[in-house]
């Protein structure tokens, strides 16, 4: 693949894996803002052209194009021009659509933070509530900022749960609708609602 995305929370690794895969291509750097349609057909143009050395096409925080603007790009993602390379950034690799994902090899990186950090053992407890119980805890949750840390905690707890042990339903569920309510209220729906849909579906 001559498409990447590096998702890390940590910008100082993903501009080392950045350089890394520069120099490893001897690629020139364009860094492109991907926001609209109207960049997207800006971009389209710029890979047209013909190019003598590689290029490296680099978009950062990929999951704040809009929708149309990453269907747009979406061929040249998966077949770009000769000497021309794709690296896609992004904080959050659930928060990209997959079209996009399945195009790019995909490279995660952690920060040491992460590395070392402790999975809270309140979202296990939660998981063992009683439905009612359940409600009841995230109706305490109102800023979209605290569903996002809950929704992300819950989501590396499941995560990490499968990888260790055998594959359980409950958490493979949870991992499921846990993923869906975070990319809503990142899409601005609303906090109360995503969350009391998803203990609903648990």
């Amino acid at each position: 693949m001559n498409s990447f995305i590096i998702a890390s929370n940590d910008k100082k690794r993903i501009e080392e894996k950045i350089d890394e895969i520069v120099k490893k291509n001897q690629a020139i750097v364009s860094e492109f803002k991907l926001k609209t349609i109207e960049d997207a057909r800006e971009l389209k143009e710029l890979t047209k052209l013909s190019h003598q050395q590689k290029l490296a096409v680099i978009i950062k925080e990929v999951e704040k194009a809009s929708l149309p603007a990453l269907n747009a790009i979406l061929k040249n993602i998966e077949e770009p021009g000769p000497n021309i390379i794709f690296i896609l950034t992004t904080r959050n690799i659930k928060s990209v659509i997959p079209t996009v994902i399945s195009r790019c090899q995909i490279i995660k990186l952690t920060s040491k933070r992460e590395e070392n950090k402790d999975i809270n053992p309140e979202y296990l407890a939660f998981l063992n509530k009683k439905k009612g119980l359940q409600l009841l805890y995230v109706d305490k949750i109102k800023k979209r900022e605290e569903a996002l840390e809950f929704l992300e905690g819950l989501i590396q707890f499941c995560e990490k749960s499968i990888y260790q042990k055998e594959r359980d339903t409950k958490i493979s569920r949870c991992l499921i609708h846990a993923n869906q309510a975070l990319l809503a209220i990142k899409s601005n729906a609303n906090v109360k609602l995503q969350l009391t849909r998803m203990v609903i579906n648990l």
